[in-house]
């Protein structure tokens, strides 16, 4: 038992890091918070105030407008007949009707502006924390986005975090429920003293001893219901993108049934933590109810109680009794919801930590020269091997370079060292002898348009996807550059034209006409490097030598821009310039590709 109201006691840590992460993250606006409660101390004082005027009105009644005996009657009576003396004010029922009148209707009011309030900060958190935890995923490193799967990205930037909003509204609730306990217990204790401290007593008792037992289990449930619901979320983005394979190879049952076992898990977790609650609950409901009869007995029987204080104390006690009940209901909803902090808190410092931090302050080149590689080695790990070693090669500006070789042999890294995505263990990467390192990484991003093997287009219109990441361009700019890749006229012939939308991950077009789209956006970036990796690997050769003649008509416009293609195709790289031949993470041949000779 002991051992359990430590560990409850315990959870302030994590109440700490949870709102110590919310100040990292820029997630809390303090004047709000202050202001909200505020609103929620003077809320419940003037509920507290409201059921306390009861009992001088239910007095003036009772003893049929006598003030002597309305002084003797309470404590309250006594106390507001002093007040009001002060000010020369006569009493009357219908100044003390006015006067509870007034308590509860602006206690209605300030409740009004407090639920608004409570809900802005919450959503703002829900806000921040979504977008924050986006960026900071987004612009970490290679290394981190590789070991992050769907599910935890899904649930560390949309699920997670509106739990975090969500135990920000709980401490609000907490504290308006210790609020509400002492103010009706300061009533009971005004009404009667004895018998208000025992039944307190054994309440908070029960709710210590049986409370951190709920809350300890409720935390385990909780944790595992994290990790459960991004296993989920993760399984069923794999499943969408996966839908032809799953089709045609006829296993949707198959994994239904895999999708079944984790919702059975996450089902028995969610109606075990609700079982916790609604024990609790049972438990505080039983017991208050039951101590009620008891001290009423007591008022009645033992200490000769008026029906005003009984009244007044039955009010009182009735009103403390759910307040106790939520107040364990409320622990038990904490402690679900913490645990979604300490997850996204994990990802976003391990996403920091393996964050490169960009030393360059070079945000201008000149580019007339070449690029070149210099005793660059690379490995993914330190205790593994080399992937690229002692590489020594140049591309050629202005001209179309390939790099080939079989796969695997470090094509794809040579492209991530040259955007930066990638540092080299060892060498230089220099651009015009200036090397890569001094050069500021956003500067490079702008030079440099990469179009992956899997052309990436989004649910938008053609416009927006090929327009995407450029500055704005004319319509006459955007035509041209659809001209280049040879897509105006079938584009033109679309109903919707430039508006026409695409589809999810552009699934409406042939992968020829995907990768043509993402040439135009690369065009219309105006970059001075093209990289193409293995962009012609999954097409047919028609479509293979549409875009090699595409390459050749930027060249030819664009006299400035140097294209890298990374590819395996004999057909690919013979019609390109400079040749870098790559076997086993070394050079094999450097030169003209009419001189290569492919082992």
């Amino acid at each position: 038992m002991l051992n359990n109201i430590v560990k409850l006691f315990k959870l302030k840590s994590y109440i700490y890091g949870h709102i110590n992460f919310l100040k990292t993250l820029k997630a809390l606006n303090i004047r709000n918070i202050y202001i909200a409660i505020v609103l929620g101390t003077l809320t419940i004082l003037f509920e507290g105030l409201g059921v306390s005027i009861l009992v001088p009105l239910l007095s003036f009644i009772q003893v049929d407008g006598d003030i002597e005996k309305f002084k003797n009657s309470s404590l309250i009576s006594l106390y507001l007949y002093y007040f009001l003396n002060f000010f020369g004010v006569k009493i009357n029922i219908l100044l003390l009707s006015f006067i509870a009148i007034f308590f509860i209707l602006f206690r209605q009011v300030l409740n009004f502006f407090n639920l608004i309030l409570i809900q802005k900060i919450t959503s703002e958190i829900h806000k921040k924390v979504n977008l924050e935890m986006f960026k900071c995923l987004m612009k970490s490193s290679y290394k981190f986005m590789n070991n992050m799967n769907t599910g935890k990205f899904i649930n560390a930037t949309d699920i997670e975090p509106s739990m975090m909003a969500m135990t920000m509204r709980s401490y609000f609730t907490f504290y308006t429920n210790i609020l509400t306990m002492l103010i009706y217990m300061t009533i009971l204790f005004l009404t009667a003293f004895m018998p208000t401290l025992v039944g307190v007593l054994f309440l908070i008792l029960v709710l210590l001893v049986s409370g951190s037992k709920y809350a300890i289990r409720t935390k385990r449930l909780g944790e595992n219901l994290v990790k459960l619901r991004a296993k989920y979320r993760d399984l069923i983005a794999e499943r969408f993108l996966g839908w032809h394979t799953i089709k045609t190879f006829d296993t949707v049952e198959i994994e239904y049934e895999k999708l079944e076992q984790v919702q059975k898990k996450m089902y028995t977790d969610t109606v075990n933590v609700t079982k916790l609650s609604a024990t609790a609950q049972l438990v505080y409901v039983s017991i208050s109810t039951t101590i009620i009869l008891l001290v009423l007995n007591v008022l009645i029987t033992k200490l000769n109680f008026d029906a005003t204080k009984i009244v007044i104390f039955g009010i009182a006690f009735m009103r403390l009794t759910p307040t106790f009940k939520v107040f364990q209901h409320n622990v038990n909803r904490l402690v679900e919801l913490l645990p979604s902090y300490v997850f996204c808190k994990k990802i976003y410092e391990t996403a920091q930590s393996l964050s490169t931090l960009d030393k360059g302050n070079i945000t201008k080149i000149k580019l007339n020269n070449e690029i070149k590689f210099e005793k660059v080695y690379f490995r993914y790990k330190d205790d593994q091997k080399n992937v690229l070693t002692n590489l020594n090669f140049s591309i050629k500006l202005g001209k179309i370079n390939s790099v080939t070789g079989p796969s695997g042999s470090g094509k794809s890294t040579i492209v991530s060292l040259l955007s930066k995505v990638l540092i080299a263990t060892k060498g230089k990467i220099l651009f015009n002898n200036c090397e890569i390192g001094k050069i500021k990484e956003k500067y490079l991003r702008q030079i440099i348009t990469y179009i992956p093997q899997d052309p990436f287009l989004f649910n938008d219109s053609i416009l927006n996807n090929i327009t995407y990441g450029s500055k704005k361009n004319s319509k006459k700019t955007i035509w041209n550059a659809l001209a280049l890749v040879k897509m105006e006229k079938f584009i033109k012939q679309l109903p919707d034209k430039l508006n026409t939308n695409v589809g999810l991950l552009g699934k409406s077009l042939s992968g020829g006409q995907r990768q043509r789209l993402i040439l135009a956006r690369a065009i219309l970036r105006n970059s001075e490097i093209l990289i193409l990796d293995e962009a012609t690997s999954a097409i047919d050769t028609k479509t293979d030598d549409l875009i090699q003649r595409s390459l050749k008509n930027i060249i030819k416009k664009k006299k400035k821009i140097t294209i890298i293609l990374i590819s395996h195709r004999v057909l690919s790289f013979m019609n390109t310039d400079h040749i870098i031949a790559i076997n086993n993470g070394k050079v094999e041949y450097e030169g003209s590709p009419k001189k290569f000779k492919r082992g």
